[in-house]
């Protein structure tokens, strides 16, 4: 299942985020579904499959294609 990434945050350099591969997550579950917004994304659903691979690329557990996890700095902003 592609999604298009942006990894433009890396961009702004160490003072602001490191690479970092997410924490593991236990039985990842899809609770709910924007249609809408994942259609203006590009993230196409239709299956329980579909519903079980989207839960192991947004806990973490399962890297998407392209992407390279970060952890980010506070900023003090709000």
């Amino acid at each position: 299942m592609p999604i298009n990434l942006s990894n433009s945050y890396l961009d702004l350099g160490q003072s602001f985020s490191q690479q970092s591969l997410p924490s593991p997550v236990a039985q990842p579950i899809l609770l709910l579904w924007n249609g809408p917004l994942a259609q203006t994304l590009s993230i196409n659903y239709s299956s329980q499959k579909d519903s079980e691979q989207l839960a192991q690329y947004f806990s973490g557990n399962q890297l998407i294609v392209g992407s390279k996890p970060i952890a980010q700095a506070y900023s003090g902003h709000q």
